[in-house]
């Protein structure tokens, strides 16, 4: 089964490397390196699956990020599948 999250076609691209800074909490820097961490695994040994990352807003998890590359920011979407793995930042 192919899940089409964003309705975007799939092309191979170029690689393009930048940089993210981000400045967090020191609580909330493990579960954010490992959610990040979990990406670059799937996409290394080639396995799709629906990774969880929980954001509470009314706790102290405030990151700030300044990203050094043009982008289009996408919307997501949401899903009623479960997450395979989750990280949280509640």
């Amino acid at each position: 089964m192919k899940l089409n999250l964003g309705g975007r076609i799939k092309r191979k691209m170029a690689n393009k490397k930048f940089t993210i800074d981000c400045e967090m909490s020191e609580r909330w820097v493990n579960d954010f390196c490992s959610f990040l961490k979990q990406l670059e695994y799937n996409g290394n040994i080639g396995h799709s699956s629906l990774i969880g990352f929980y954001a509470d807003g009314d706790g102290d998890f405030r990151p700030k990020f300044s990203i050094k590359v043009d982008y289009t920011k996408t919307d997501g979407c949401s899903t009623n599948w479960t997450p395979e793995i989750m990280f949280d930042a509640g």
